[in-house]
């Protein structure tokens, strides 16, 4: 069998989803996906050995590794004659009722079996699995991080407190990590997405997650999800960087399009960290279009290949999360296809001997329902995840996606039958949360006995000290120093009928604007959580800890309701859950009115791209990238006489067209003076109807273009109409085009641009202006520019 055969034979014995049939791998045809299956069942392993795939440098690194590790290698001979579905019946024939997991050998029948595995063979194996046969054996496979007890063993289901803020404001970050840990949240890490990834703000975001790491005394981890270049540059500057994160892929194309970077390079990076963590999630490299011509589960598979050669050659502490269903519709839409994806990833990362966690999650163009997606959830935990995330809510507050909330882990662990891992089950039962046997106490949902833990604990030091960094600079001008006391310290939430009293639905729906901390202030900053004396008692803060919460609740946050029979929402909660999911799909079919662009710009060119209906752009996201025929030839004639503009500013609906006439006039209008106070001139604005992100790589394209400015709707899912501005700079030192080959690790990205809830645009004017002006001095963007972002701004304008 040659290399196309065995392509095409892996992508037709694929379950359908819409990615392989556009990467070409696929079919719809029942009758064929079962024939392959059958074919690829007698494919002896020594076939795919034999086979490259990819021919990449992420291949090369794997067969080197591979060779070079006798027992792995060992087991393959001893293997190499076996067929696919040979392998698939020695896995289940080796699934113990109950796992009894060995220090010294592991789970050693299973564990022989795939340590002779690539990942090209785990993969194939997976296809040839009914949902059953791969729930089995994934229920059979543990990778415990350290034994008993511990993250990814068997009586464990942990959890990723995920307290993400749409303008990194520490007080909501604070609060959403006590709501979870009073549910029982957050043993495995605490990981934050940041609104902002300046070098800065992950520096400030670090220490602040350090800070309740350490006054709590958690026996677990934490992250800012930034990537490696910015993580080491932080930590190079005295941030305290617990756990290195990058996202993963399974090309070598599609990994230097994220980080810019080869095998080697990334594994240099890893080993600067105290431990490592991974997120993958199938389609990520045909959605780059970096896959290759390989099928989605073959990719995801090679993906754990490299999370597994990383911790392999590192030795660190290392988790992968899977995060099903988070790219969209066009890589699968139906929730049968996200729980088999959810089965697949979780049955291959065991396999490659990973701690895997799953994000069972779905954005809102793909349509499934929140209460569907619980259900998904409950039955992809009877396959021994080592981890769900958990949030303040089904629906995060920043990326605008939904996903497990802290209510649901309480019964996943029940109906589970595990636990959280042995020594935060030890702190939980010293903060009151949890009892001996692992359920939750009366406390459950109630944030007093963390703020007492805080509160009490080494009340004669500042943050700053706790630390041990210089605190950030005041944002703007402040309100006088407030106490750690002040904000981190609680009361017991209100009951919830109380805090929804005389309230509609739609002011329970409501986002409104965040509360000012100081004249110009838009967010608490971890110096405005700091005091020199830090005196302040418990029990004087009660009232304005209720204030805060109340404040959280108005603003859409999902803290301090508390929970009904089963740990189900409150009937209000899910209201607003409701309406923010209608929210969500009706904004995906709106489109920039006429007078938005009249009125944010004073002229501008209207071009389309190869998308013609919403439904097209939703489901098939590439006719989104590139502009069609008629509108490439307007965009040529637009400086045919005259001189290109150093800056190109282009306005695209994106999955959000609300988005843009809610915030582009407040925008555009004062960014142009900006640009020219820094000396970059303008053209004529480009607006584009069903336009992606790419699209305006293609529009430099087209125009050599020096630096490209895109402002477009974020997709929703947050309740709010978000916009966000794609900063590309598109030509190399010596002035040639580099846009041909421009990945999203060459941009630079300033997102939850918000007039209510987000970065003002007035604000947003003057950081993208500065930006530009530094991508045009420096003559890069994306990761290359981070080394030159050291500035004395306030961080909400890095």
């Amino acid at each position: 069998m040659n290399r196309h055969e065995l392509i095409q034979l892996l992508g037709y014995a694929n379950e359908f989803k819409e990615g392989d049939l556009a990467i070409g791998v696929g079919t719809a045809d029942d009758k064929l996906r079962a024939a392959a299956r059958r074919d690829l069942s007698r494919v002896r392993l020594a076939d795919i050995f034999g086979c490259d795939l990819v021919e990449d440098g992420l291949t090369e690194a794997f067969n080197a590794a591979f060779v070079k590790d006798r027992r792995c290698h060992a087991a393959y001979n001893r293997m190499k004659k076996e067929t696919v579905g040979g392998i698939r019946d020695s896995i289940l024939a080796g699934c113990p009722q109950k796992p009894v997991f060995s220090k010294k050998t592991g789970f050693s029948s299973l564990r022989a079996i795939a340590d002779g595995m690539t990942s090209e063979m785990i993969a194939a194996v997976a296809k040839v699995m009914t949902n059953e046969q791969l729930v089995r054996a994934s229920a059979s496979l543990f990778n415990p991080l350290s034994g008993a007890g511990s993250v990814g063993a068997p009586e464990c289901l942990g959890s990723r407190i995920q307290p993400n803020s749409p303008t990194d404001d520490a007080t909501e970050i604070l609060y959403s990590i006590f709501e979870g840990l009073s549910y029982g949240c957050g043993d495995v890490i605490i990981g934050l997405n940041p609104a902002n990834d300046s070098v800065d703000e992950v520096i400030e975001l670090e220490n602040l997650l350090a800070t309740a790491v350490e006054r709590l005394q958690l026996p677990t981890r934490w992250a800012v999800l930034s990537d490696m270049r910015k993580q080491r540059e932080a930590q190079s500057r005295g941030a305290k960087v617990d756990v290195g994160f990058q996202s993963l892929a399974g090309t070598s194309k599609a990994m230097n399009g994220m980080l810019g970077c080869d095998v080697g390079e990334l594994r240099e990076l890893c080993g600067t960290f105290g431990g490592l963590y991974f997120e993958t999630g199938q389609g990520s490299e045909f959605t780059n279009g970096a896959d290759g011509g390989i099928d989605m589960v073959t990719l995801e598979s090679r993906t754990y290949g490299l999370a597994r050669l990383l911790r392999q050659k590192t030795g660190k502490w290392t988790i992968v999360n899977d995060v099903a269903g988070f790219i969209g519709p066009e890589v699968f839409k139906t929730p049968e296809q996200l729980l088999r994806a959810c089965f697949e990833d979780l049955f291959m990362g065991k396999m490659h001997g990973l701690a895997m966690g799953l994000d069972v999650c779905s954005t809102y163009h793909m349509g499934i329902p929140p209460e569907v997606l619980d259900e998904l959830t409950e039955q992809v935990a009877f396959a021994a995840p080592a981890y769900f995330m958990a949030l303040a809510g089904k629906s995060d507050p920043m990326l605008g996606y939904l996903t497990t909330d802290f209510r649901m882990h309480p019964r996943l662990r029940q109906i589970s039958g595990k636990s959280v891992t042995t020594a935060f089950k030890r702190r939980l039962m010293e903060l009151g949360v949890m009892r001996p046997d692992g359920r939750l106490t009366d406390s459950a949902g109630d944030l007093m006995p963390i703020a007492r833990a805080l509160g009490e604990s080494r009340s004669n030091r500042t943050v700053a000290q706790l630390c041990d960094s210089t605190p950030p600079r005041p944002l703007g001008q402040t309100e006088p120093n407030r106490t750690l006391a002040q904000v981190w310290n609680s009361a017991r939430p209100r009951a919830f009928g109380e805090s929804a009293r005389n309230r509609t639905p739609s002011k329970v729906c409501n986002f409104g604007p965040p509360a000012v901390l100081g004249k110009g202030t838009r967010r608490a900053t971890l110096s405005q959580l700091s005091d020199p004396t830090l005196t302040s008692r418990f029990g004087e803060t009660t009232a304005s800890v209720r204030r805060t919460v109340r404040r959280l609740q108005d603003r859409g946050f999902d803290i301090g309701y508390g929970y009904e029979k089963d740990f189900r929402a409150p009937g209000p909660v899910q209201m607003r859950l409701d309406e923010v999911f209608k929210h969500a799909r009706r904004a995906l079919y709106r489109t920039i009115t006429p007078g938005t662009m009249r009125t944010a710009s004073r002229t501008f060119l209207r071009v389309r791209t190869a998308s013609a209906t919403r439904d097209e752009f939703i489901g098939r996201p590439f006719t989104g990238e590139r502009l069609d025929d008629a509108s490439i030839r307007a965009i040529r004639a637009l400086y045919a006489s005259g001189k290109m503009p150093e800056a190109q500013i282009v306005v695209s609906d994106g999955l959000n067209a609300d988005a843009v006439n809610e915030n582009l006039p407040d925008l555009l209008p004062p960014l142009r003076p900006q640009l020219g106070k820094l000396g970059l001139s303008c053209g004529k604005d480009i607006y584009v109807a069903n336009g992606r992100v790419r699209a305006g790589y293609h529009i430099g394209q087209i125009l050599n273009a020096p630096l490209v400015i895109h402002l477009i709707g974020e997709r929703p899912g947050t309740g709010t109409n978000n916009l966000s501005a794609y900063i590309t700079y598109g030509l190399s030192p010596e002035g040639a085009s580099l846009w041909p080959g421009i990945e999203h690790s060459n941009t630079t990205a300033l997102c939850s641009i918000n007039k209510h809830v987000g970065v003002r645009p007035a604000d947003a004017a003057v950081r993208i202006a500065r930006l530009a002006a530094s991508m045009m001095k420096h003559r890069c963007s994306g990761v290359a520019l981070i080394p030159f972002l050291q500035t004395t701004e306030p961080s909400w304008m890095r």
